[in-house]
């Protein structure tokens, strides 16, 4: 099954939403657009971020995206969703 760039998108930010709604946690901003290196504007550096965090699990990762503790594919979801946004 094929899934359409915007179908893609979509369920990616959905999940990243669901996820916070589910722990019940909330996020700057900055984080939960996938700005994580505070240039307003979600592209590469970020995306190195959340790469080279990928897999960190100890509540303490720059990468976190959705504000849940860890650096997994919905964190990767929530990013490419807005890659190219400003924030």
């Amino acid at each position: 099954m094929r899934y359409s760039e915007s179908s893609i998108r979509q369920r990616s930010t959905l999940a990243a939403t669901m996820a916070l709604a589910l722990i019940g946690g909330s996020a700057g901003a900055d984080e939960m657009c996938g700005n994580l290196d505070g240039d307003d504007i979600v592209d590469q550096p970020d995306l190195g971020i959340l790469l080279a965090d990928y897999g960190c699990d100890d509540g303490n990762c720059p990468g976190d995206v959705d504000m849940d503790g860890d650096v997994d594919q919905s964190d990767l979801g929530a990013l490419l969703a807005a890659y190219g946004d400003d924030c």
